[in-house]
């Protein structure tokens, strides 16, 4: 996924170097979005605050958001297994907002700030290049 890797023959324009793609990290609404669409599915309580979580998920990607909707649902299905083996209860546990924060504090941002900084400058190098996308004839 580094640009930096790639042959610089590829590179050229007319070839992948007019297809460098940068993709930000989302913002708070994007995260929020993402955290509500990947708990949709899932028992949820009402009182789960995602946009006071989201604030809790700095420098985090989308797929770092969706592993929190993920985990908080393996994680009250842990508790109902649990409780059908000790108590023989077979009810479904709700994912509450407890459950959501302990398993946002959980996961760690799967891009440190160092690679952020250097995607970012990856991302303003190749923006420079070639601004003149006319058609080259000829030699330079």
């Amino acid at each position: 996924n580094d640009p930096r890797e790639i042959d610089p023959a590829a590179l050229r324009t007319g070839r992948l170097g007019d297809l460098v793609v940068y993709v930000p990290l989302p913002d708070e609404m994007t995260k929020n979005a993402i955290l509500k669409m990947g708990l949709s599915k899932l028992p949820c309580d009402n009182n789960i605050d995602t946009n006071d979580i989201i604030k809790l998920t700095a420098n985090f990607s989308s797929s770092d958001v969706s592993e929190i909707a993920r985990k908080s649902g393996v994680y009250a299905m842990s508790i109902m297994i649990s409780n059908l083996e000790n108590k023989g209860v077979n009810d479904i546990v709700p994912i509450t907002d407890e459950i959501v924060r302990k398993c946002t504090a959980e996961i760690t941002p799967s891009l440190s700030r160092d690679e952020i900084l250097r995607h970012s400058q990856i991302h303003e190098s190749f923006s420079h290049r070639n601004t003149d996308k006319s058609p080259q004839i000829g030699f330079r």
